[in-house]
């Protein structure tokens, strides 16, 4: 069939406007729909619209106990290889004294020799996540915990007062290639850690990923 005047053709992101709208023809593009109607539409302001641009938005909490001598942290990852893209959206982060936490991007390498690997994390999309207890139903995003003596794991992006209540981290989104994560780490020893991060994954577009 030949392409319709004024068609737009643009993958996922054609995909997730034409499901919005209702679009059932599969033979063609997204046509301009303002000639007709007057177009608001921000396809990316309506969480629940990841799913039809193939987010999978995720959370996760880490707690990782004081360990003598060495600093408490945790991590987010993505295999090297997937060809997947991890946005790290949000980091709150707590420590059992009066100390702060850095966060960074470091080397999947650097958390995997040094903090010990959990589950995946869960999708906080039901419509991915069938069962909160089936291993299935977790995202290709790996989570870590641990302690580690030297005091950090990669370069920081950012240092802010955590003590008692969980505060931001105000450097997110993080925007994590296949082969690297997102770390907070507690900046005392001997001192327990609390992170929870929050996130979107979704398949690398051609050209994204160098």
């Amino acid at each position: 069939m030949a392409k319709q005047h004024n068609q737009l053709s643009r993958g996922q992101w054609s995909d997730a406007i034409k499901r919005a709208l209702g679009q059932t023809k599969d033979d063609t593009g997204v046509e301009r729909f303002g000639e007709t109607l007057t177009p608001v539409m921000d396809q990316w302001a309506r969480r629940e619209w990841s799913w039809l641009r193939s987010e999978n938005p995720w959370s996760d909490l880490k707690f990782q106990g004081a360990v003598a001598g060495e600093f408490s942290g945790a991590a987010v990852s993505i295999p090297a290889g997937s060809c997947l893209l991890l946005v790290v959206t949000r980091i709150q982060a707590r420590s059992g004294a009066a100390t702060a936490v850095s966060v960074g991007i470091t080397p999947r390498a650097a958390v995997a020799a040094t903090f010990a690997q959990g589950q995946n994390a869960l999708s906080v999309d039901s419509r991915f996540t069938r069962s909160a207890l089936a291993s299935t139903d977790r995202t290709a995003v790996e989570t870590w915990s641990g302690t580690d003596p030297a005091g950090f794991i990669g370069g920081f992006d950012e240092i802010f007062p955590a003590t008692g209540a969980y505060a931001d981290a105000g450097s997110c989104p993080l925007i994590i290639k296949p082969g690297m994560a997102a770390f907070a780490i507690c900046g005392t020893v001997l001192t327990a850690m609390g992170a929870i991060f929050h996130g979107l994954v979704r398949a690398a577009l051609p050209g994204e990923l160098l």
